[in-house]
């Protein structure tokens, strides 16, 4: 009896199927096969990201950094906290360091979010002789304060019931700036004020040591010409003996008419000016002449006007040669412009 060896089958499966012994079963291959499959979708789910995505996300990171890097330099670094206010003068003035006071509120606060110059109006609220205010930031830390006043102008003497009460210098908005003091350089104006209760201001009428007599005033008529409009002056309430410093002695329009006046007369009729008078109550300007008389005039009439008068009137009436208390350029005559003057004995 004969039997067949298991080698020889095993090697016809052998060759039916390729090779050795096959230890793999079906389920096996099955599942060998969708794990291939599995295996190549993961791989292509996993692309790079685009050059353009990523610079997206570094631009984001660096703004991010420049942001925060930003933010503590400007609110907590310190470089932009205000160290340094101080005052640069322009010119020779008054102490007023005291402006400093109002900006002491901004020291250590942020430069970049402070604003200096609306402490202005408060400023020259209180001091009414400043010119010119500038308040100016230089970087980083830094606040600068500029200013310049208001010039000085006359001395003026203040003179109640015939008494004089004060002296003054004043700038030329008429405010005070020195009592008690002078400048010889600067013109001189007497206020003369009565008390409301009183009777009007009458100036005296200058007099010579040995007249027994006074004339009596003399009339010249000036030719008859066409009367021009006159735009009236503006001017001040009555002036007050004694000065607040934050209110004028002498109002500015009043002053600047006194000055123009004075001027204005030396350089046409060639004869200085040694002092000047204001009746603020009677709205009358006064000023004595090098010759030692007077003359007058209505602050409320353009000084021009009054002086084209005199002007016309020097055809009968020599001021040069002529000894004269005053001279009167304020009276206006139904038959024309006059000129109303007191000769000395």
């Amino acid at each position: 009896m004969f039997f067949r060896a298991r080698t020889k089958k095993s090697s016809s499966r052998q060759a039916r199927y390729g090779r050795g012994v096959v230890l793999t079963s079906r389920a096996s291959r099955r599942s060998n096969s969708r794990a291939g499959g599995s295996g190549k979708s993961i791989i292509s789910n996993l692309s790079l990201p685009s050059l353009t995505s990523i610079k997206r996300v570094l631009l984001a990171m660096i703004a991010i950094g420049i942001l925060g890097a930003g933010t503590y330099f400007i609110w907590f670094s310190g470089f932009f906290k205000i160290t340094k206010i101080y005052v640069q003068y322009e010119e020779f003035q008054n102490e007023n360091n005291d402006i400093l006071t109002y900006f002491d509120d901004m020291k250590g606060k942020n430069y970049l979010f402070t604003d200096p110059t609306q402490k202005n109006s408060e400023i020259q609220k209180a001091h009414p002789e400043l010119s010119k205010l500038i308040v100016q930031k230089i970087f980083p830390n830094t606040i600068k304060i500029s200013f310049t006043e208001f010039p000085i102008t006359a001395n003026v003497e203040s003179i109640i019931n015939g008494k004089s009460t004060e002296k003054v210098l004043i700038n030329s908005i008429g405010m005070v700036i020195y009592r008690d003091t002078e400048n010889p350089n600067l013109p001189y104006i007497k206020v003369i004020t009565k008390n409301e209760d009183d009777d009007p201001v009458i100036p005296e009428t200058p007099t010579t040591p040995d007249a027994t007599t006074t004339p009596s005033p003399v009339t010249v008529p000036t030719p008859n010409t066409t009367a021009t409009p006159t735009t009236p002056v503006p001017t001040a309430p009555a002036v007050a003996a004694v000065v607040e410093d934050s209110s004028p002695v002498i109002s500015a329009s009043n002053l600047t008419y006194m000055l123009n006046a004075a001027s204005s007369f030396e350089e046409r009729f060639g004869m200085k000016i040694t002092e000047m008078q204001l009746l603020p109550q009677a709205r009358e300007f006064h000023f004595k002449t090098e010759k030692n008389f007077e003359i007058w005039l209505d602050i409320q009439i353009p000084f021009e006007k009054q002086f084209l008068k005199l002007k016309k009137a020097m055809t009968t009436l020599d001021i040069y040669k002529t000894p004269l208390f005053y001279i009167d350029l304020r009276v206006s005559g139904a038959n024309g412009e006059k000129v109303i003057f007191k000769r000395k004995k």
